[in-house]
């Protein structure tokens, strides 16, 4: 069993063997097929269904072909304990595997849905708690406290450029120097492919200069590639006990604690430290804009937002109406 392919954590059965599994398909087509889905996705359906296979092994039951009303007990028992969100997580890994192995299930069955539904009001659907949005003056406050050293220098380019570009954190740590072209006028990233961009169409993302170089993402990064002598390959990359750049991207979860450490000897505490995430860069930058009254149409291309509803999530108390470009995130810090 490989836990890192959905279709693989139902064993099928030997009656449905042949029609079921990708098994004509050649290890070629199955590495392409592995790839629709994002390593994130795969990694939260593999553990979706490891909960579930134990479920139905504890009650001596088969995983799958699944009865939706066995699905329905399942999240029934887990209700109270696990997030709605989860249980509607499971629910669609749950789905999904069936239909990787073409096995029948039906994941809108009227009784499944009002399980689902009775559960939502028994316990409510618990609201996504925000990550703090932070803004142009909480950015240039965690550049300031990073030092001249390099790991000093490569924070100060991850998070500029982090809250500059509106970038994800998948998306920062892809960042490689052949996507970097830098102008005049700032820096541009080119992203082959992002979260709304799965078949790789790729985008290009504008990276103003600040005005105040000490504060400049794009000097920033350029300072970084400098002094870390780094000139092909990942951008953003660990930086090894005896302070040697590593060879290797950074992971996601670096970028966070990255975050974290900075925001820390920045002074943020409590609830206001808990709060801060890699998203807080994304989500201050799209509130930043916003703020500054740059057009929605205009935040949407820059952050490569899909949904204009799932972009406005992103603002915290913030007004948009006409502008351009990430220059207003510099606005009057001159």
């Amino acid at each position: 069993m490989h836990d890192d392919i959905a279709w693989a954590a139902f064993p099928p059965s030997p009656a449905t063997k042949a029609d079921a599994t990708p098994a004509a398909l050649s290890e070629t087509a199955l590495d392409y097929a592995r790839q629709a889905l994002s390593p994130a996705t795969l990694r939260a359906y593999g553990s979706h269904l490891r909960a579930w296979e134990a479920w139905c092994r504890a009650k001596g039951v088969v995983s799958a072909p699944a009865a939706p009303a066995l699905v329905a007990n399942h999240l029934a028992e887990q209700a109270g304990r696990r997030a709605y969100v989860t249980l509607t997580s499971r629910l669609s890994a749950i789905a999904r595997a069936h239909a990787m192995l073409r096995l029948p299930f039906d994941a809108r069955d009227p009784d499944l849905r009002k399980t689902l539904q009775g559960i939502a009001r028994a316990h409510g659907i618990r609201p996504k708690r925000q990550a703090t949005a932070l803004l142009t003056a909480d950015v240039l406050r965690l550049a300031s406290i990073c030092g001249g050293d390099l790991r000093g220098m490569r924070d100060r380019a991850l998070i500029l450029l982090g809250f500059a570009g509106a970038f994800r954190r998948s998306e920062l740590i892809a960042i490689r120097v052949a996507d970097l072209t830098f102008g005049a006028q700032g820096l541009t990233v080119f992203l082959p492919r992002s979260k709304t961009d799965q078949v790789g169409e790729g985008s290009l993302v504008a990276i103003a200069a600040n005005p105040l170089a000490a504060h400049c993402p794009v000097a920033a990064v350029r300072s970084w590639l400098e002094v870390a002598g780094i000139t092909q390959g990942c951008v953003f990359r660990r930086i090894t006990r005896d302070d040697a750049v590593g060879r290797h991207g950074l992971a996601g979860e670096s970028v966070r604690l990255i975050l974290k450490e900075r925001a820390w000897e920045a002074g943020y505490r409590g609830e206001e430290l808990d709060r801060i995430t890699p998203h807080s860069l994304r989500a201050g930058c799209i509130t930043t804009l916003a703020q500054a009254s740059v057009h929605e149409r205009d935040i949407m291309a820059h952050s490569r937002h899909g949904s204009q509803t799932v972009m406005r999530g992103y603002i915290r108390a913030a007004t948009g109406a006409d502008a351009v470009t990430s220059c207003a995130l510099w606005r009057g810090r001159e």
